[in-house]
């Protein structure tokens, strides 16, 4: 697991506020989750599913309808550099992406949860 990051973003609502108990939540509710391309977006509840359908913009899911085709995957480096496996559940979504895009990733997921008012955590 070392070459690579998983960020997640959460339904605060839902999620307990202190780190502590926040951490033991996402353990357990990683178990509920599904591979996006099993569940998709709708899944997810309505504040999530903004989070997901905007960082799929620069980070794709790697299969999936959403994903991009193989031919650009095939010619961009940079792709796919930035493709990304979802797994999506009522209140959380999960990211895991290779280490070298983890520092844009997390940006960039860090400023579309306080877009849309969910909370973020990067797993080590």
């Amino acid at each position: 697991m070392d070459d690579t990051v998983k960020l997640v973003v959460y339904d605060m609502e839902n999620a307990p506020s202190e780190k502590e108990g926040l951490r033991e939540w996402i353990k357990r509710q990683e178990e509920g989750l599904t591979a996006y391309e099993q569940a998709g977006a709708a899944a997810a509840a309505p504040d999530l599913q903004g989070w997901f359908l905007e960082m799929i913009r620069n980070f794709p899911p790697k299969s999936g309808e959403l994903a991009p085709d193989q031919d650009k995957v095939d010619k961009s480096q940079e792709l796919r550099l930035h493709l990304t496996d979802y797994q999506i559940g009522k209140n959380m979504i999960c990211a895991s992406l290779r280490q070298e895009a983890g520092k844009q990733a997390q940006d960039v997921a860090e400023k579309l949860a306080m877009v849309y008012d969910v909370g973020f955590l990067r797993l080590e």
